[in-house]
């Protein structure tokens, strides 16, 4: 999977950056259908990796900056946070499945034909 572009250029971002103990995970770019962020070292703003939708497993995954080394918090707070991306975007999918579906015609304000 490819890397997301350059954390520089974040004009077209919309959702917020989120913080962890050590970590912020910065909106990047969004892709058709997906989202993706990069997760940057608070203290000096140093890329470490990114979250981003793996196809395969059909969840967000983060993809680690090669040398990077990580202790259990970061771990917890990024496993925490693909799991709750990935939730938050089966949801949606579910709902809009769901509103493009076509109503079922015995709803309770149907009235049989006469």
């Amino acid at each position: 999977m490819k890397n997301p572009s350059n954390p520089s250029d974040s004009s077209a971002q919309s959702p917020a950056i989120e913080f962890g103990t050590h970590i912020k995970f910065v909106p990047a770019p969004p892709k058709p259908k997906t989202l993706a962020w990069w997760v940057v070292n608070k203290y000096d703003d140093g890329q470490i990796g990114w979250v981003g939708w793996y196809p395969g497993w059909r969840k967000y995954s983060y993809f680690a900056r090669p040398e990077t080394v990580y202790e259990q918090v970061c771990l917890r707070e990024i496993a925490d946070f693909c799991e709750r991306k990935t939730r938050e975007h089966k949801l949606k999918a579910l709902i809009a499945r769901q509103e493009s579906q076509p109503k079922n015609m015995f709803t309770r304000n149907h009235k049989p034909h006469e």
